[in-house]
């Protein structure tokens, strides 16, 4: 034998299958992710064993979650305020005007990310919230994102929206103090 030690026979034989290993490994990987999308047997049976033992452990895995919910509330709430500022900060760049986070209005110079909204051009924001189709508040940045940034947008300070509303407002009454006289 050329090893009479067990120990040193174990190691050669755990280096000489790491290295098989690493020279196929792509090989193996394609193998094993064709067969899960292709083989509906393998597919059932994983999906049953992935079902028992979420079964098995739901109890002690939502125990752990709350206890680590617990644990670390500052750090979870320090990074969801950083991540709401990231997307807001996105979102605004996306539709501010040349692609920086400031008022479209012209001759307008805020930049300031804590007064700047978003608005809708067409002046459509309280229907679609209406009939449902539009989130309130931080989701609305998210559904922006998530529907690939559609045309209609744009980013106001406070001031300018709150004008934009006012000549809107404006505009209408007009036209109904106009339709009364005719």
């Amino acid at each position: 034998m050329p090893y009479k030690d067990k120990d040193r026979r174990r190691e050669t034989a755990r280096k000489a299958s790491l290295k098989w290993y690493r020279a196929h490994k792509t090989e193996i990987t394609q193998t094993l992710k064709a067969r899960r999308v292709n083989d509906p047997e393998y597919k059932a049976r994983r999906l049953r064993t992935e079902r028992a033992s979420h079964q098995k452990h739901k109890v002690k895995r939502n125990q752990y979650n709350r206890e680590y919910s617990k644990r670390h509330l500052p750090e979870r709430a320090l990074c969801a305020r950083k991540s709401r500022a990231k997307t807001k900060l996105e979102i605004l760049t996306h539709y501010g005007k040349d692609g920086f986070a400031q008022c479209c209005w012209n001759g307008c110079a805020v930049d300031d990310v804590d007064m700047l909204t978003i608005d809708h051009v067409n002046d459509d924001g309280a229907a679609k919230r209406k009939d449902g189709t539009h989130a309130r508040g931080f989701s609305f940045y998210v559904q922006l994102r998530m529907d690939g940034y559609p045309e209609g947008y744009q980013t106001l300070c406070a001031n300018h929206q709150l004008k934009k509303e006012v000549l809107r407002k404006r505009r209408h009454y007009s036209l109904c103090a106009l339709e009364r006289v005719a």
